[in-house]
């Protein structure tokens, strides 16, 4: 499956809530809490990044391998589990990562049926989050999975 997401900024997210309300079932708020850590440069500018998120005390990890093709940002993201943060950060520091950044955001989800779901057991929902993250402002960001 491939994950096709698309993320944008809001400037009033009590209309968007609102509209998106009109549509969508409305299925919860979470706080994302993440941390970055990086290692070095490589030689074609980019780092090596990944991700620790606490999403309400579960622990996932995401790897992401980042390309630009024309307007189009591409990623190939592996996510994990992992039960305990302070092992996994040793095995993060001892491979040269350091910590480089944190953000918080606070989340309202939805979910949309997809009109092409072929049968109950497909995948069938777009998912619809809206976001205040602290530092950046508020975020509207639509996710699907779909068959690569």
């Amino acid at each position: 499956m491939t994950e096709i997401e698309m993320k944008a900024r809001v400037s009033d997210p009590e209309a968007t809530a609102c509209r998106i309300g009109e549509f969508a079932l409305f299925t919860g708020e979470t706080r994302k809490r993440d941390v970055y850590w990086t290692q070095g440069e490589r030689a074609d500018g980019t780092a090596l990044k990944v991700r620790i998120r606490d999403e309400d005390g579960a622990l996932t990890v995401t790897y992401k391998r980042k390309e630009v093709r024309g307007t189009l940002e591409v990623n190939d993201e592996r996510e994990f589990r992992i039960d305990c943060r302070e092992a996994f950060e040793c095995l993060l520091a001892d491979a040269g990562f350091q910590p480089t950044d944190k953000k918080e955001k606070s989340t309202r989800r939805w979910s949309l049926a997809r009109r092409d779901a072929a049968s109950p057991e497909e995948k069938a929902e777009i998912g619809i989050e809206l976001s205040h993250v602290a530092g950046l402002g508020w975020f509207l960001e639509l996710e699907a999975l779909a068959d690569a």
